[in-house]
C-alpha cells in the first residue's frame, strides 16, 4: 500500500472510556488504487453494515498494512465517509453510525490449525464475534477513530500466510453504493480469483450471508428480487465486476440464485467507452438512451449480451412491445423502468424466441449478416413452470401447465427431451 502521509498521534477517550490510558491513533492518506484483502470466511460470514457503516470498514481495510501484526487505532476524517455531501448533517449522521457499527457482531465460521496454517473446514463451526474492540467520534478532529476487535485477527491480518482471501482495488470497491452490493460484489470475486465466472447460492444461505433474520422475505421473493438483488446489481454496474443472475426453481418456488459475471479490466473499460461514444447514434445502446435507459445500466445489459443470454434483437423486440403498451395507456407507471426490467429480467424472452422471425427493429435497422442462424435454445423444465406461474398470475385462466407448455414451447418447434435425470425443454439451431 502506498501512503501519501503517515503518523501516530495520542488521544485521550472522553466520557466512559476516560480512566483508558491513551491509544496511539495512526493517521493516514490512503491511495485510491491500492488493494485490500479479506479471508474468504469473512466474506461468507453472516452479518449486515448499514452504507455508512460498510463505508467505515472499507476505509479500515485499506489502512491495514500488509506487516501488521496487530491492529491499529485509525482515524477516519467524516468527510472521507460522506464525500459527496457537506454541512453539519454529515456529522450527525456519522455519530450515529459509530453507535450501530460499535454492537455490529459477525457471525462466522471458525478456522481450524492445520500444517501451521490457519484453514477452513467444509462442515464449519460457527462463532460470534463483536467486529470492533473500540469505535468513537473525535468532535474536535472532525471524524473516526477505531480499531477492529483482536480476534477477527485471523481474517484480516497476515493472509498471505494462511492464504484462502482474495483482493478487490479500493477505487472500485468505494464506487459500490449499496450495501448489499458490497457483501455480493466480494462473493463473485472469491470465485474470479478460482477462474470461475458463474456461482450458484441456495436462497436461504444467501440471506444468511447478508445477515438477513430468519424469515425476512419470507413468501415475498418478489420484494427480495427488486429491494436486493436488483439493487446490489445496480449498485456493481460501474465496477469492475458487474454481474447478472438467473433465480432457479423447482415447482415455481425460488431455491437458489445463480451470478454470472467477468472481471473487467482497465483497459477494457476504456476501450468499451470509446466504442459506446462512437456508436451511440447508430446501436442498439442509443436507442435505449433515447428510451430513459440510464448509462450506468447499459454494462449489465452488455455483460448478459456477453453471457449469450439473449441476442441484440431482443432489445429492440423489447423495445417495441414497450412504445407499443405505453401508445395503448397499458403502462400504468414509468415507461423507461418498464423497458429496463424487461430486458434484463427477461420477461418477454420466450414470446421472442417463440417468433417465427427476428423482431423487427424500431427506428433504426438492426445489422444482420450474410447468414442467418437461429441458435440453439434450452430452457430447464422448472424455468417453463416458473413462466407458466407467472402468467398464471397475470391471467388466472383455467389453461393446464401441460397446454401451456404445447400451446408457448412444444407446438413452435420445442422438444422435450430427458438427460441425466433432469428435464428440459429444447429447441434445436436451425
Amino acid at each position: 500500500m502506498n501512503e501519501a502521509s503517515q503518523s501516530a498521534t495520542k488521544s485521550t477517550l472522553s466520557g466512559a472510556q476516560a480512566s483508558e490510558s491513551e491509544v496511539a491513533v495512526v493517521t493516514m492518506n490512503v491511495d485510491p488504487e491500492t488493494f485490500i484483502k479479506q479471508h474468504n470466511a469473512l466474506i461468507n460470514a453472516s452479518f449486515n453494515l448499514i452504507t455508512l457503516e460498510m463505508r467505515l470498514f472499507v476505509s479500515l481495510l485499506a489502512r491495514i498494512r500488509p506487516d501488521d501484526e496487530s491492529f491499529q487505532y485509525h482515524f477516519v476524517h467524516t468527510r472521507e465517509l460522506i464525500p459527496e455531501r457537506s454541512g453539519g448533517a454529515i456529522y450527525q449522521e456519522v455519530r450515529r453510525m459509530v453507535d450501530s457499527i460499535g454492537a455490529q457482531m459477525l457471525k462466522i465460521e471458525r478456522l481450524v490449525e492445520e500444517g501451521g496454517k490457519l484453514k477452513r473446514r467444509k462442515n464449519p463451526d460457527y462463532e460470534v464475534i463483536p467486529l470492533m474492540a473500540r469505535v468513537y467520534y473525535d468532535t474536535q478532529a472532525g471524524g473516526v477513530i477505531a480499531c477492529f476487535n483482536p480476534l477477527i485477527v485471523p481474517y484480516l491480518l497476515r493472509l498471505k500466510t494462511n492464504g484462502n482471501f482474495t483482493s478487490a482495488r479500493l477505487n472500485q470497491v468505494r464506487k459500490i453504493k449499496n450495501p448489499y452490493g458490497h457483501r455480493i460484489y466480494w462473493w463473485c470475486m472469491e470465485w474470479v480469483n478460482f477462474g470461475r465466472n458463474e456461482r450458484t447460492i441456495d436462497l436461504d444461505k444467501l440471506k444468511f450471508m447478508l445477515g438477513m433474520t430468519k424469515g425476512e422475505y419470507e413468501g415475498r421473493f418478489n420484494n427480495f428480487n427488486s429491494k436486493v438483488l436488483q439493487k446490489a446489481q445496480q449498485a456493481c454496474s460501474e465496477t469492475d465486476l458487474p454481474f447478472t443472475y438467473r433465480v432457479n426453481r423447482e415447482r415455481g418456488a425460488p431455491v437458489s440464485i445463480t451470478f454470472h459475471f467477468q472481471l473487467v479490466t482497465r483497459g477494457s473499460e476504456a476501450a468499451t467507452e470509446t466504442t459506446s461514444e462512437v456508436q451511440v447514434s447508430s446501436t442498439w445502446e442509443g436507442e435505449l438512451l433515447r428510451a430513459g435507459v440510464g448509462k450506468a445500466s447499459l454494462p449489465i445489459i452488455r455483460a448478459q449480451l456477453a453471457a449469450q443470454e439473449y441476442d441484440e434483437g431482443y432489445l429492440f423486440y423489447v423495445l417495441r412491445i414497450t412504445e407499443k403498451q405505453q401508445a395503448l395507456g397499458k403502462i400504468k407507471k414509468s415507461a423507461k423502468d418498464y423497458l429496463y426490467k424487461g430486458i434484463i429480467e427477461k420477461h418477454m424472452l420466450p414470446d421472442y424466441l417463440n417468433q417465427a422471425l427476428p423482431a423487427t427493429p424500431v427506428k433504426i435497422p438492426i445489422p444482420v449478416s450474410s447468414t442467418k442462424v437461429r441458435p440453439k435454445v434450452v430452457f430447464h423444465y422448472w424455468e417453463i413452470e416458473g413462466f407458466y406461474q407467472e402468467e398464471q398470475k397475470i391471467k388466472r385462466s383455467a389453461e393446464t401447465f401441460s397446454e401451456f407448455l404445447e400451446r408457448k414451447y412444444l407446438s413452435k418447434g420445442f422438444r422435450l427431451i430427458e438427460d441425466a435425470g433432469k428435464k428440459y425443454v429444447v429447441r434445436e439451431a436451425q
